[in-house]
């Protein structure tokens, strides 16, 4: 190509991109409605449709309980994401994928192959407390390399002694493993009437959002949760108390008070539509985690309180017989 060829077709290129951009600019100023409607439809590509496949992926396997299915979809999944990097919309999404496959692998007893995806895991986030709680989990649960999970559990308990999340991570590792009694020895701190300082106690309101609707509104995201380590109870407040809204609500299950949010899911809450006008509170409390649910089911009860009196935890026995009486 001589250089007049080159030089025409830069110029032309040139010329191009302004005049697409002229455009852009025309259509943003003159029809900002199909602007909207173009950005939408490529989020909805690039983004919802990720969203949603991840939900069906968890709604399939609860469906059908089924681990080696869930397993290939969260990897083919995580393999389509695979470019997606901490500053991006799908960023929790992928974490949570994460998430779900670790414990899937731990189901069916993948040490290895578990311990290879939470690395990858840790190369997107080093620092994500809920990879270096599942890898030192793996570890633990691996009779060969028990005493280094248990020395890895022990380091991120001391870097963060007041965080739910972790003492969750630590305690469904124990629980794993029959130890209920030493779970709850995680949560007893955690719990209302313990007067340990400076942790979120479970009940303890986290965020209070108010939102007033008019009939008409179009749909609106009320909250978006993204602390896919907590376990969370959204209280929802309506006045007058007579109305019906409609919702859309993804990573949350209804309550008799509002909705749920467990540990490793994305959720979002939309209000659609409601018959009439109202002022919407909602209280965003800490909820107890599965692990905590589970160890204080009846049929688990006598079996805690036999391994803490083993232990000589008699102020933990205390603890655990009050909570399990104020649930």
């Amino acid at each position: 190509m001589s250089f007049t060829q080159f030089a025409n077709l830069s110029l032309a290129t040139l010329w191009s991109a302004t005049l697409v951009i002229l455009l852009i600019v025309f259509a943003w100023i003159t029809s900002p409605d199909l602007v909207n409607k173009v950005d939408q439809y490529f989020r909805h590509i690039y983004l919802y449709d990720q969203v949603d496949r991840y939900h069906l992926i968890l709604e399939k396997y609860e469906q059908t309980n089924d681990h080696a299915e869930i397993t290939t979809d969260l990897i083919n999944l995580l393999v389509d994401l695979e470019e997606i990097q901490k500053v991006d919309e799908l960023e929790s999404t992928k974490r949570t994928a994460f998430a779900q496959l670790t414990r899937a692998l731990l189901r069916q007893g993948q040490f290895t192959l578990a311990i290879q995806w939470v690395d990858q895991w840790l190369v997107f986030d080093p620092k994500d407390i809920e990879a270096l709680l599942a890898r030192a989990r793996i570890l633990y649960l691996d009779p060969t390399t028990r005493a280094d999970g248990e020395h890895q559990l022990d380091l991120i308990k001391t870097q963060f002694p007041d965080s739910l999340p972790v003492a969750n991570g630590r305690a469904l590792t124990f629980a794993s493993l029959g130890e209920l009694g030493r779970a709850f020895l995680e949560f007893a701190p955690f719990t209302p009437d313990s007067d340990h300082p400076l942790v979120t106690k479970i009940g303890e309101t986290i965020l209070t959002i108010d939102h007033k609707y008019e009939v008409g509104d179009p749909e609106t995201t009320i909250a978006t949760i993204h602390l896919s380590g907590a376990s969370l109870a959204l209280h929802v407040n309506l006045t007058p108390t007579d109305v019906q809204p409609v919702y859309s609500a993804k990573g949350l299950e209804p309550t008799e008070y509002g909705f749920r949010k467990k540990i490793g899911t994305v959720s979002s809450l939309n209000l659609i539509s409601a018959d009439k006008n109202f002022d919407m509170n909602i209280i965003i409390r800490a909820a107890p985690p599965e692990a905590l649910e589970k160890i204080t089911a009846p049929q688990f009860q006598n079996l805690v309180l036999d391994q803490l009196r083993q232990m000589g935890e008699l102020t933990a026995i205390a603890q655990y017989e009050a909570y399990i009486e104020a649930i």
